[in-house]
């Protein structure tokens, strides 16, 4: 009977520890728990909020440590700049007394001087009001002769621009004329004068032409032809225009040709082309 309680007390206590050796395998570990806890969370997290504020103080102490340094060497520095201006201050004072000392010296002497300066002075005003007196004498006449060769000069100047004027009219007068007398005559290529812009060619039944442009009359490639006289022009002639179109052969002007030479003869019959311009169109 004892034996039986014994046994099955045996069986108790090892079910028991079975029991609790199954219960302490399937508890959670001390990390796991740690870990699962919303408060221990929380903790670590502003455990590590405060180790980033310790760090940011850390630094900021650190840069203080590097202005304080700083400031102690400027203080250091100013320290030795204050010995320096304090001993240029004394020797500056010393100067000065120096410099007192002798001005009150110089100050009898000047005016001894003064007395002196005074005297002559009144002596050359004096002799100044002559001299000036005589001067202004002097400068009056010279002004005057001035003035008569200022205008002598101007006289003989504007004599020169009325010559020189005079001139200027006579040549102007005389292109007037050349160009009241003559036909004004531009020569060129065909392709030549279009690309200037003088002249345009259009076909109907047959090609025409006429100036749209004329060179400047002062233009030295312009030529003053008066009625009857020849002008005389390198190349093949294509075509003789004016303002109105094509002009006509035999009616307007006469040809001639010398094939050998290659040259071309051209001269005005119609007193109607006087003072007109004309182009001289030739082959390209």
């Amino acid at each position: 009977m004892n034996n039986n309680k014994q046994i099955i007390l045996v069986i108790g206590i090892a079910a028991i520890a079975l029991a609790l050796l199954l219960y302490i395998a399937f508890l959670p570990s001390e990390e796991e728990i740690i870990k699962e806890s919303p408060y221990v969370m929380q903790i670590e997290e502003e455990a590590k909020r405060d180790e980033a504020i310790i760090d940011s103080l850390n630094q900021v102490v650190n840069n203080l440590n590097v202005r304080i340094d700083s400031v102690r060497a400027q203080m250091d520095s100013t320290s030795t700049s204050n010995k320096v201006l304090l001993t240029t201050l004394h020797r500056v004072t010393n100067e000065m007394k120096e410099y007192r000392r002798l001005t009150v010296s110089l100050q009898g002497d000047m005016e001894m001087i003064q007395a002196a300066r005074d005297s002559l002075r009144n002596i050359l005003f004096e002799q100044t009001n002559r001299l000036q007196r005589v001067t202004e004498a002097l400068e009056k006449a010279h002004k005057e002769s001035q003035q008569l060769r200022a205008d002598l000069q101007v006289t003989q100047e504007d004599l020169q621009v009325t010559k020189e004027d005079l001139q200027v009219t006579k040549e102007d007068l005389q292109d007037a004329q050349d160009i009241i007398n003559s036909v004004l005559v531009y020569i060129g290529t065909e392709d030549n004068l279009k690309e200037q812009g003088f002249l345009h060619t259009w076909r109907r039944i047959r090609k025409n032409y006429k100036i749209v442009n004329f060179p400047d009359v002062d233009n030295t490639d312009v030529k003053k032809v008066p009625i009857g006289e020849t002008v005389t022009v390198q190349g093949e002639l294509a075509a003789v225009c004016d303002d109105h179109g094509k002009l006509g052969k035999d009616k307007e002007y006469a040809l001639t040709e010398d094939k050998e030479a290659q040259t071309l003869s051209i001269s005005f019959s119609d007193p109607l082309l006087v003072g007109q311009r004309v182009l001289i169109v030739l082959k390209n």
